[in-house]
Order: structure tokens, then C-alpha cells, then sequence
């Protein structure tokens, strides 16, 4: 498969241009109006394309601003992907991204994407002092009146444990930038018990998964704006490990314990569409709104069943393989019988497993005169949509329509979402926890998505492979190189992603105002008995991976920045509260700033002679 879309790219390069085949100046000069046009009336900066630090002037084109382009030019991608298995578990992928005329079905042009756990915001992590009791990063230096040592902050989430000075499962833990101590967690995971939808239907334990075993899953991208279809994976395990795990609640009572990388199929807020969006972003982000939480939902295509193993379910099956009938233009059962016993036990016993039945008719009065037994044949079909024929056949399980259904699955263009006919719903996110270390499931599919527990689950670094490869191929194919350069990063340092060209209708915000900090000794200054009065955030993305900046503002509205968030977290526990702390501050890297260093909680109120402000 790899040669064969070789060969198409050379192809597609070596035909000789004529001067019949050429684009006159004015089409070309037409195409280029109509790419700026859509930069100017239906792209925004910082979403749909923007400039990175050090990749000169010109803007740089991001994945959504290529999939708008893609469906402007009626362009439809289509992946090949290639896996290559790297030293120390690592994983690489290669993906050429061919996008084919939704009207012609030509392969207009294609690009090449690749991606790679030893990449450096893949391969290597942040690494805090974490307590050996709760596996949390609350561990901050006890003060020396208490005794000193060191201290699993309760404040900030920890469990209050202490330790001495000198310990070794403290003061020995490696610190700041370290390699990931396992690649595999770029690829889903979630705990053993975690049910997975396989191709027959079954609800199966991620613990109980093996490689081979084919799952049900979603396209990774929308094939038009807003549609996205059913497919079907291959699972790929990759084993099992211990890492800090996340448990999210749902609103319907649905519980999911997953890694932070773990990424969920997330409706987007005010807008049309979904997007790909990992569990520890979620957490941070509801952990840092404090009170006013953006809605998160996430798409659910149905709620687990259980496997229906009692004698009337059995009964229930044989009727529905002698006289049923699978729809496959639109998924749906159907059973047709006369008006007797048998009709009227399959309609009891659906209605008391909680179906919805619909009972029809089958002949007209004038088409019943004419039949010679002049007896009424009725039809019952199981309402409630996909999700519910979905139930009846994975808990039923009558043999004949499990196999209809498998032909159906390789040919139905059902779309979790889209308009008019999306399967998905969105289901909303109660609350998200960090519960401690447990064992996880390490599960990939070919397909790179599957279905957790009813909900949509996506794999991290072939994303990424494949939306280098699709904004590759927009601008070889749509010829915008020059208004364009190519996606490196999607954040710069800042947290932004920089200026539209000059003719994009953006408002550049101005910067706020800082107050300037006052004359703060280089060595640093340490002051007692000082209050917390706010502390807000900033955060973003920069070579070195995600960042978050903490900005402490205290009662004199003296203002000090950290990127710890150990310090940040006590900072936040002190904020607003008639508490006071012992601060330590030297000067920023930028003039007028000021540097957090440490930042301790007072036992007590201090003296009145003591001093509480820095000084002028």
C-alpha cells in the first residue's frame, strides 16, 4: 500500500504540462482572491491559521483553517498510514494524506505527515516531587519552626503526610526536564475494567482485549464539515502500566477512569462540530474557572448493555431470526406475524425489557380483499434509533441478524454526528478527579478510535501525524505556499499563536497594563505576614511542551509570576483568605517584574511590628 501511494504522488508530479492543460492568469489570479477572501470572512487568528516566533513573517496554516479549505475546494482526505516500531517502545508514524474531488473522485494532490514519540514534547516530561503516599505534586519544604523536612501540602490536594530532611523517596526523585518513563502512554488508555464496544456487539473489558480483536470505532476527521461515520478497527495492544489516573463523571450516572492523555471526541462550545481534546486539558481547565466551568460534553453513541441469557430472551431470539428482518438502508429491526400468541409474546416481552414498539398494518383494506386467507399480518418494529437496534441485537443476540449486521457495519455511512441523521450525543461532564496511580489498559486501534463505555476515544500522536500530512497536502494541492507556511507548532511560548496578514479582519488587543513592581535587592527579599488578594493564570504551548504561568497579586497589589505550580497552587489556596504567608521574591527577567521563589503559610498572624509590605 505504501509503493502504490508512491506511485501516485510520482505520477501526479511527472505529467508533462501543456499549454491546453494550463490554468490561464485569470483563473489563477481567481483563485488566489478566493483563498484571501476566506481568510478575511470566515478565518480568525489564533484558530484557523497564525504566526509562530521564529518561523518568519508569514502566517502559518493550522488544521482547522485546512480542513476550511479542504471543504471550500470540495477535497475529501484520505489516510495511509504506516506504523514503524522504535527502540525503548517508541512509536512512529508515517501518514500521506491524499485528497481526492468530491465531485470527480480525482485525486487532486497529496502530502506527507509523520510524527514520532521521541519527539521532544512526546519523549520528555515535567517532573515535580510528588509524595510517596498519594503519588500527588503537593510536596512543599516544611517550615523550620515546625521542625522542618517536607510536607504533602493538604491545601493544594495532598495528604498531609510529612517527611524528614534527607529522605531519599523525596530529595532523590528526579527533577525538571526527564525522559517519559513510557512512550506508550501517547496511545489510549484507560483502566481494565473499562467496557469496549467490539464488532459483534459485545461490551468487553479493556482488560480482557487482545490484539486482532476487531472494535467499532468513529472516522478520526469529519469527511465533510460536519459528518462523521461508523468504521471498524483492528485492536493493538501494547500492554499494561501503573500512571495517575483520572476519573470523570457524567451526568447520566456513566463513570470513566482514564490517563490524562486519554483524548475524548468533545463538543465544541458555541460552534458547530466536535474536536479531539485529552482529559487532563479538561481537568485543568475546569480546576483553574473555578465556579464558572465551561459545559463539557462528550459524544456518546449509546450506553452499555448486558448480554440477555434467560430463557424468554432465547425464545425472544428464535422469533426475531425465523420472521425478523434487519433494515439496511437505515439500521432498524423489524418482525411481521399475523395477530396471535406469537405476536403477542414478542410484544411483552420487548415492552418489558424497555423497548418502544411501533405496530403497523401490513396490508391495506382494499389489498386484504384480495388475499385469500383475509387474516391482517402486522409488522412490529423497535423504535428509539440507532442506539436501540444497537441494544436489541447486542443483548438479544439472534444469530441471523448478527451476521446481516456485520455486512451492514461495512457498508453503512451512518454518521455519529452531521446533520440531519447524527447517531452521537453529547453527554455532559459532571466532574473530572485525579484519584491516584492505578493500572491502565495501553489500547490502540487501527482505526484510531473505539468506543469507551458508550463514548468516543482517539489515540494522541497519530492525530498529530495526520494533521501535519493534511496541511501538507492543502497547500500543495489549493497552491497557498505562498500566503501560508507549514504547521509546526500550534502554540507559541506565549500561549497565542501571533498576527493575522494585514489584510485579515483581526483587532490586535492591546496588552494590559502592568503595575511596576518596586526595587527588590538582586539577591531577593523575604517578607512575613503578607496576604494573598488574587492569583490568575496564563497558559500555553511551547517546544518544550505545555506551560502555565501563575501571577500573584497580594495586598499591596505587589504583583510576582512562577511557572511552579506547586507555588501556584498555595498561592490560589491563600487567595481571598484573612490568611497570611511568608513570601520570597526577586526580580523578573523583564524589568519592573518581580520572581516568585517560594511562598510559605504563616502559623500565625504575625507581630505588629513586623514587616508585611515590600519595600518602596
Amino acid at each position: 500500500m505504501e509503493n502504490e501511494n508512491r506511485s501516485v504522488i510520482q505520477t501526479s508530479a511527472a505529467v508533462p504540462a501543456t499549454q491546453n492543460d494550463a490554468m490561464s492568469v485569470t483563473d489563477l489570479v481567481s483563485q488566489i482572491t478566493l483563498i484571501q477572501s476566506a481568510i478575511r470572512q470566515c478565518m480568525k487568528e489564533g484558530e484557523h491559521f497564525g504566526k509562530i516566533p521564529g518561523c518568519g513573517e508569514k502566517p502559518t496554516l493550522l488544521k482547522p483553517g485546512a480542513e476550511k479549505l479542504s471543504f471550500m475546494f470540495r477535497l475529501a482526505p484520505e489516510y495511509t498510514v504506516t506504523e514503524r516500531a522504535c527502540p525503548g517502545e517508541h512509536r512512529e508514524y508515517q501518514v500521506i494524506c491524499n485528497l481526492r474531488s468530491t465531485r470527480s473522485s480525482i485525486v487532486m494532490g497529496s502530502g506527507l505527515g509523520s510524527c514520532s514519540t521521541m519527539e521532544t514534547k512526546y519523549r520528555y516530561r515535567k517532573a515535580e516531587q510528588t509524595c510517596p503516599t498519594c503519588r500527588k505534586a503537593c510536596i512543599i519544604k516544611g517550615k523550620k519552626e515546625y521542625g522542618g523536612g517536607w510536607l504533602c501540602f493538604a491545601k493544594v490536594g495532598g495528604c498531609g503526610a510529612k517527611f524528614l530532611d534527607g529522605d531519599p523517596t523525596i530529595e532523590n526523585q528526579n527533577m525538571g526536564r526527564v525522559e517519559h518513563d513510557n512512550p506508550a502512554d501517547y496511545y489510549n488508555c484507560v483502566t481494565p475494567d473499562t467496557k469496549v464496544l467490539t464488532l459483534d456487539l459485545r461490551w468487553v473489558p479493556a482488560g480482557e482485549i487482545e490484539s486482532g480483536d476487531m472494535l467499532i470505532g468513529v472516522e478520526e476527521n469529519l469527511t465533510t464539515e460536519y459528518a462523521r461515520h461508523f468504521v471498524v478497527g483492528e485492536a493493538i495492544v501494547h500492554g499494561y502500566k501503573l500512571d495517575p489516573l483520572y476519573e470523570i463523571t457524567f451526568e447520566d450516572g456513566r463513570i470513566v477512569r482514564c490517563n490524562g492523555e486519554h483524548q475524548w471526541l468533545v463538543k465544541k462550545v458555541g460552534l458547530k462540530g466536535t474536536e479531539w481534546v485529552a482529559t487532563q486539558d479538561i481537568h485543568k481547565e475546569i480546576a483553574e474557572r473555578k465556579g464558572r466551568p465551561r459545559a463539557w460534553t462528550v459524544m456518546s453513541v449509546c450506553t452499555p448493555w448486558d448480554e440477555d441469557r434467560s430463557k424468554e430472551a432465547g425464545y425472544i431470539a428464535g422469533l426475531l431470526d425465523a420472521d425478523g428482518s434487519l433494515g439496511m438502508t437505515q439500521l432498524y429491526v423489524m418482525f411481521a406475524q399475523q395477530s396471535n400468541t406469537v405476536l403477542a409474546l414478542l410484544q411483552s416481552g420487548l415492552t418489558e425489557r424497555g423497548y418502544k414498539l411501533g405496530v403497523n398494518a401490513c396490508k391495506t383494506e382494499d389489498e386484504l380483499e384480495q388475499t385469500l386467507s383475509k387474516k391482517q399480518a402486522y409488522s412490529l418494529r423497535v423504535l428509539g434509533g440507532f442506539t436501540e437496534q444497537l441494544r436489541l441485537l447486542g443483548s438479544i443476540r439472534p444469530p441471523r441478524l448478527l451476521e446481516r449486521w456485520l455486512t451492514y457495519i461495512g457498508q453503512t455511512q451512518r454518521r455519529v454526528e452531521g446533520r440531519g441523521s447524527g447517531t452521537g450525543h453529547p453527554v455532559r461532564i459532571v466532574s473530572v478527579e485525579v484519584i491516584g496511580e492505578g493500572e491502565i489498559v495501553l489500547l490502540g486501534t487501527s482505526c484510531h478510535t473505539y468506543i469507551a463505555e458508550g463514548l468516543v476515544c482517539h489515540n494522541t500522536v497519530l492525530k498529530m501525524a495526520k494533521k501535519r500530512a493534511h496541511v501538507d497536502a492543502v497547500l500543495t494541492t489549493t497552491a497557498a505556499s505562498d500566503i501560508f507556511t507549514q504547521d509546526i507548532e500550534d502554540m507559541n511560548a506565549n500561549g497565542t499563536i501571533g498576527t493575522p496578514p494585514a489584510d485579515a479582519p483581526v483587532d490586535q488587543p492591546k496588552p494590559p497594563e502592568r503595575k511596576q513592581a518596586p526595587p527588590v535587592p538582586a539577591e531577593g527579599q523575604t517578607v512575613a505576614g503578607v496576604k494573598v488578594k488574587e492569583v490568575r493564570t496564563a497558559t500555553g504551548k511551547s517546544v518544550k511542551g505545555p506551560w502555565t504561568a501563575y501571577f500573584v497579586k497580594f495586598q499591596d497589589d505587589t504583583e510576582a509570576g512562577t511557572f511552579s505550580s506547586t507555588l501556584g497552587q498555595i498561592a490560589q489556596g491563600l487567595a481571598g483568605r484573612d490568611e497570611t504567608c511568608t513570601v520570597t521574591v526577586k526580580p523578573g527577567k523583564k524589568p519592573g517584574t518581580l520572581e516568585l521563589v517560594d511562598i510559605d503559610p504563616d502559623g500565625m498572624e504575625p507581630p505588629v511590628d513586623e514587616q508585611t509590605t515590600f519595600s518602596k
